[in-house]
């Protein structure tokens, strides 16, 4: 994500942040393992283009690599 550009208007130009509603809002994988001793959830990033407003949203890669091949 080092080299990051915006895919509506081409921009640099980002600020990191997350999306929240009355809670946090996470991602849950289908074919996560539940014999790991670390939770399920993964916490939604975002990322928004300070030149258009466009957002993307993320989540911890690592993470749900080991939730899946646990």
């Amino acid at each position: 994500m080092a080299d990051l550009s915006c895919p509506s208007c081409g921009s640099k130009a980002f600020e990191p942040g997350h999306i929240q509603s009355t809670g946090l809002i996470y991602q849950r994988l289908s074919n996560a393992k539940f014999a790991i001793l670390e939770p399920s959830e993964i916490p939604v990033k975002s990322k928004m283009c300070m030149d258009c407003g466009h957002i993307m949203l993320y989540g911890d890669a690592e993470k749900a690599e080991r939730l899946v091949k646990a």
